[in-house]
């Protein structure tokens, strides 16, 4: 933990995650983030019970803000002033990252939705053995999301 960063960081055999501010990146374990435009919390997880060097099946995470329509907060966001409805709205952002998997040449990356169901499938780029994952919820089809699945069918 780096608090003066609002940094967080978790390495696992199994699962990687770090929370991270706007236009910030960190390398660690096999997941390495370049930079995400928006604060964020991204996380990989192996599905499958492999380590996530061997994994074939990843869940990934990109989970940005999310308010109620409506929502008021105070200033500094400590105090909630106003409650706000449905729809939840989620903040939109681009993440660049890489992560390193014997799979490479073989996974796919699908944008899930909240029940898990696959949306729609999204292009990956491998360079020097590791997938190039390059995010813009903001395009996404249905809307965004912050679950995503990689996986070697």
């Amino acid at each position: 933990m780096r608090a003066e960063e609002n940094l967080i960081k978790v390495v696992t055999k199994r699962s990687e995650a770090v929370t991270l501010e706007a236009d910030k990146g960190e390398s660690h374990g096999r997941l390495s983030i370049t930079t995400s435009s928006v604060p964020a919390l991204i996380a990989v997880c192996a599905m499958d019970g492999q380590s996530l060097l061997d994994s074939k099946r990843i869940v990934l995470i990109y989970s940005t803000a999310v308010a109620n329509t409506g929502m008021e907060l105070s200033p500094d966001g400590t105090i909630l002033k106003k409650r706000g409805m449905l729809p939840v709205l989620m903040r939109t952002g681009k993440l660049f990252a890489t992560l390193h998997n014997i799979n490479t040449d073989k996974l796919k990356l699908y944008a899930l939705g909240f029940d898990g169901t696959r949306r729609e499938e999204l292009p990956l780029k491998r360079q020097n053995g590791k997938l190039c994952i390059n995010l813009n919820t903001a395009t996404l089809k249905d809307g965004p999301t912050p679950f995503f699945e990689l996986v070697n069918e």
